[in-house]
């Protein structure tokens, strides 16, 4: 089954449950791309966590995604809010491939991307490393049997 992909970033494939996050950092596994860290977690259907969340939302987008900046790391909210924009946006120009793939399996994968650094990155640096991140994510989803 194949489907259209739109470049947007919609409320519906946003990972914002603070239960579902925090779900995601105990259960989840994660890889270091510097400087993002990458958690996600693959739900198949069989999954009781998976069963629960369409039961109650009904239609699920295949791939959630969050992007964190530390405020350790960066005192100014403009900054944070900047790095954020710029991770999303990397994310949004990147994740079709992922997407497709994910929903074609008819599974769903949340993904949670951190910028660890202390400094300003440049677009290109996170792009790269986001599409590194989206590349790896898919090798492990066509891994997982």
């Amino acid at each position: 089954m194949s489907m259209i992909i739109k470049k947007g970033f919609p409320k519906t494939e946003r990972l914002k449950s603070t239960q579902q996050i925090d779900l995601l950092f105990r259960e989840g596994k994660s890889f270091f791309a510097p400087p993002v860290k990458c958690y996600y977690r693959l739900l198949k259907p069989e999954t009781p966590a998976l069963s629960e969340i369409l039961l109650k939302k009904g239609s699920v987008a295949s791939v959630k995604a969050g992007v964190s900046v530390s405020k350790r790391n960066f005192k100014k909210a403009t900054d944070r809010n900047r790095i954020k924009r710029l991770m999303r946006e990397a994310y949004r120009l990147h994740k079709a491939h992922l997407f497709e793939l994910v929903h074609n399996r008819e599974e769903q994968l949340e993904i949670f991307l951190v910028y660890t650094d202390k400094s300003m990155p440049a677009f290109s640096l996170l792009e790269e490393k986001i599409k590194y991140s989206l590349r790896r994510l898919i090798r492990t989803v066509e891994g997982a049997t």
